[in-house]
């Protein structure tokens, strides 16, 4: 009998986790140009269930690649020289 009165919850559409990267000064310019520091951003989203708790997705270590030049960093915000 109870389960004819009771709703099932199904869960729909989760958000999976995901980096959100916001750049700046990283577009193409001419050759010579000198003094460009490209900077950046990054945040974690750590998604969601339609129903329960928090996913617990905490963001450990970050690291960010200058493919150019090789350098890397490992903050989530900053700038490349």
């Amino acid at each position: 009998m109870e389960t004819i009165f009771t709703k099932k919850l199904q869960p729909n559409n989760p958000t999976q986790p995901y980096v959100n990267l916001t750049a700046s000064n990283m577009k193409a310019y001419e050759v010579g140009t000198k003094n460009i520091t490209p900077s950046w951003t990054a945040t974690l989203n750590a998604g969601s269930y339609t129903y329960g708790p928090a996913t617990g997705v905490v963001a450990s270590a970050w690291t960010v690649v200058n493919n150019t030049t090789s350098e890397t960093s490992t903050v989530s915000a900053g700038s490349f020289a």
